[in-house]
């Protein structure tokens, strides 16, 4: 078997670096316009393209079929390299679309249609697709023509990350190839897909024309994002393991649906409920408008591993029922909370009584409070001193850090 390498082409000549796919862009090999014309695939495991606005012929890909696994296109993509690139790498695992703008002929028409040759993508894995705000008609036309002209029966996740575009205008989000692609494409792979991660703002589901029955088909186990624009799926959802969610007032109910159709099997929470305009110090909330407070957390799911807060903050009364529940959350390895200090709301307020209940729970292993009013402060380090020996120790009057 042939050793299989790891070059990046550019401009300021070769280096080497290992490959690795993560969900924002890690590729080792980097074709730019420039150097298309001097392009060497020989044995790459990952490949980046940047404008790549020549055709790249499928004989130049026969070195590096077998071996390529992350395959990255960035800006201006010409779709006939998409394709060859997809018929030509039978073991291609990761796909990843950085502010795409397809080109080609056949894009004249008003769906800009991809025509592709029907194949099998059966090592397809995982799809990340980077740009700002709403899908744009390029990256549409590409999860359309996954959906239309290949088998992707292994994806197991699908990322969308901000990215910036350099220099460009952003592209203006488009519906105009139909407001249900990306669902279809979820559901199209819902025997297989169990992560989504949403981090373009904002971003729409447009599930509004799925039944229920349908959209329940999709059972994932991590979800990352905001909950509008996603509120019938996630509502639909009973086998998550991972949650980190970004909601407003009202989608407390939202929330409280999730956790109590996935209690059996939830290990991971992370809430974030902000406010959504940040005030000075000495000024009050204006009437009718709500800060980011979390209600009702002595709820959660005693199941859970790890819980993840970030909010404008917390009513004494749900401060001290959290404080209260603390000793039955006997599974829990990792409690992070953080509050923002330009609001009207009180913080978090960890007090002896709560270091020492966390600190007992069997399983704990992390503490985190930032922003947050620490009282009691020497007895609480006298009291770890006396009977811990932890790795990491802070105590502050607005943070607290405990590490085993």
């Amino acid at each position: 078997m042939p050793e299989v390498s790891s070059t990046v082409y550019g401009p300021r000549g070769i280096t080497n670096s290992t490959s690795k796919f993560l969900h924002k862009r890690q590729t080792d090999s980097q074709v730019v316009k420039e150097n298309l014309s001097t392009r060497k695939f020989q044995n790459q495991e990952s490949i980046a393209i940047e404008d790549s606005v020549k055709e790249i012929l499928p004989i130049w890909l026969k070195p590096c079929k077998d071996t390529l696994t992350v395959l990255e296109f960035q800006g201006f993509t010409l779709m006939k390299n998409l394709d060859n690139f997809l018929s030509a790498c039978n073991n291609l695992q990761n796909l990843i679309l950085t502010n795409v703008t397809l080109l080609g002929s056949e894009l004249e028409n008003s769906r800009m249609k991809l025509i592709l040759k029907k194949r099998s993508l059966l090592n397809l894995k995982q799809i990340a697709i980077n740009g700002e705000g709403q899908l744009s008609v390029h990256e549409l036309n590409v999860i359309d023509n996954l959906n239309q002209n290949y088998e992707t029966s292994v994806v197991k996740a699908l990322f969308t990350h901000r990215a910036k575009k350099k220099g460009r205008k952003s592209q203006k989000e488009s519906r105009l190839i139909g407001s249900n692609v990306l669902i279809n494409f979820l559901i199209k792979n819902s025997s297989s897909l169990k992560t989504l991660e949403i981090g373009r703002n904002p971003m729409d589901l447009y599930d509004d024309t799925v039944d229920v029955a349908t959209i329940s088909k999709i059972q994932l186990e991590n979800f990352t994002g905001k909950g509008k624009g996603f509120r019938r799926i996630l509502s639909a959802q009973f086998l998550l393991k991972s949650v980190s969610l970004i909601i407003t007032e009202q989608d407390q109910d939202l929330f409280s649906t999730l956790i109590r159709n996935c209690s059996e099997t939830v290990r991971r929470v992370e809430l974030a409920q902000k406010y959504t305009k940040t005030l000075k110090t000495d000024q009050k909330v204006p009437k009718g408008m709500i800060q980011g407070r979390l209600i009702n957390c002595q709820k959660l799911p005693r199941s859970l591993k790890k819980i993840i807060f970030h909010c404008d903050g917390f009513e004494k009364e749900q401060n001290d029922q959290f404080i209260r529940a603390l000793p039955s959350f006997l599974q829990l390895e990792s409690l992070c909370i953080s509050c923002s200090t330009n609001n009207s709301l009180l913080p978090f307020t960890p007090n002896f009584q709560c270091i020492q209940r966390l600190l007992a729970l069997p399983k704990i292993r992390e503490i985190l409070f930032l922003g947050c009013k620490v009282e009691q402060i020497e007895q609480i380090r006298t009291h770890i001193e006396s009977r811990y020996s932890l790795s990491f120790t802070a105590i502050s009057a607005n943070n607290c850090a405990f590490r085993k």
